[in-house]
């Protein structure tokens, strides 16, 4: 499902932003513009972080940047961005993030099997290994490779 999803068009490699909600809305593009996604929905992810803190952040330099169904998700759909410069998103313990996934889910179960196919590809090496990726194949390469094989 994941490899379906996060397409090459959907990934932006070695992108400047200048802070964290730039960040976040430039993650979100591609599921906008694709249709994936209501404006709305970028304007939820930003607003549940300013409300509920930085626990997008799930570790050292990776977010899954998401937000309620009902605030704009069309369809389940995955993007990918690594920044250029890391931000800062308040989160002492995992700052500054380098990855963010942008997953929208129409359902409230419908990213389940999706979240955890993403949560067993993280481990630092791959991490590193994103963060370092040239261009959007190479990205993808990287995410879908066996563990602890170095493509």
């Amino acid at each position: 499902m994941l490899s379906e999803l996060l397409t090459e068009d959907r990934i932006q490699i070695q992108k400047g932003v200048k802070d964290w909600k730039e960040a976040l809305s430039l993650a979100a593009a591609p599921l906008l513009l694709d249709g994936s996604i209501e404006p709305s929905y970028v304007d939820g992810i930003i607003h549940s972080v300013e409300e509920q803190g930085p626990y997008i952040v799930l570790m050292k330099h990776l977010a899954l940047a998401h937000a309620r169904p009902e605030e704009g998700a069309n369809h389940l759909a995955l993007s990918a961005l690594t920044l250029k410069e890391a931000v800062n998103f308040g989160n002492p313990e995992n700052d500054p993030v380098k990855v963010i996934f942008c997953l929208a889910a129409e359902g409230t179960d419908s990213h389940l099997k999706l979240m955890a196919e993403l949560a067993l590809l993280f481990e630092d090496e791959k991490l590193k290994q994103l963060i370092e990726a040239k261009d959007s194949k190479e990205f993808r390469k990287y995410l879908f490779s066996s563990k602890n094989t170095n493509p």
